[in-house]
């Protein structure tokens, strides 16, 4: 989980080879070119748009903090825990939860609102990333192994049920470069997740109190993000 080897890379270029043999889509009026240019028009109407910027930067908050548990869960499992044997089956278990919650939450989107969803799950991962961080911070960074495994993955479900959604809800207000726009928001997530998690892994202390403060660092910011769309903005009146 901390690193890609070797043979990551093959199979990373086999699939972007296979992906120049799918079909385009859309038609041909539809279509927009690979340029610079575009690339800039889809990262301004993303700017510009209040909705499309902070559902951007939420995730970018929620991104980053799953990536420190990409970094650094190996290492939890083995240097806090002492249970390096486990790890396979509890990064699949909660795999398969996070999957689970995702789909069951999918079917019913359309239902609840988007909007809403969105709201009520980062609640309840930033409430449960606060209390893996309070159990983690009243045992000196070493707490029981299974309070702290189900905090865990009550907030990693979360993640996987707002990540696509934060995603979704942040396009819907570009909709006419949303193409570009949605690789402009993978590479700017992606990115600056994968400085965080590295930087997390690197002020690794032996304990889950970074790791832990990470996750509810990130529900305060992006629920902040997420709150700020439902207020005014100055001279709106509502």
């Amino acid at each position: 989980a901390r690193s890609l080897d070797g043979s990551s890379a093959p199979v990373a270029a086999a699939i972007a080879l296979w992906s120049l043999r799918l079909p385009e889509t859309l038609p041909d009026d539809g279509r927009q070119p690979l340029h610079l240019r575009q690339v800039w028009i889809a990262t301004m109407a993303i700017v510009r748009s209040r909705a499309a910027l902070l559902y951007t930067l939420a995730s970018v908050a929620i991104f980053a903090a799953f990536s420190s548990y990409l970094a650094s869960s190996e290492r939890v499992v083995d240097e806090v825990f002492h249970r390096k044997s486990w790890f396979p089956f509890i990064f699949g278990g909660i795999a398969i939860l996070m999957g689970t919650g995702s789909m069951s939450v999918g079917r019913n989107v359309e239902r609840i609102g988007l909007g809403r969803l969105i709201r009520w799950s980062l609640v309840a991962y930033t409430g449960a990333a606060i209390a893996m961080y309070a159990v983690s911070l009243s045992a000196g960074g070493h707490p029981s192994f299974w309070p702290f495994i189900l905090l865990l993955a009550l907030v990693l479900v979360g993640h996987n049920v707002l990540f696509p959604n934060l995603n979704a809800a942040a396009m819907v207000p570009v909709g006419h470069v949303a193409g570009t726009a949605a690789a402009v928001y993978a590479t700017v997530t992606t990115a600056a997740g994968a400085l965080v998690g590295s930087w997390l892994d690197r002020i690794f202390d032996g304990t889950v109190n970074p790791f832990s403060l990470a996750f509810g660092v990130a529900g305060v910011v992006a629920l902040g993000m997420v709150l700020a769309l439902r207020l005014p903005r100055a001279g709106e009146v509502r």
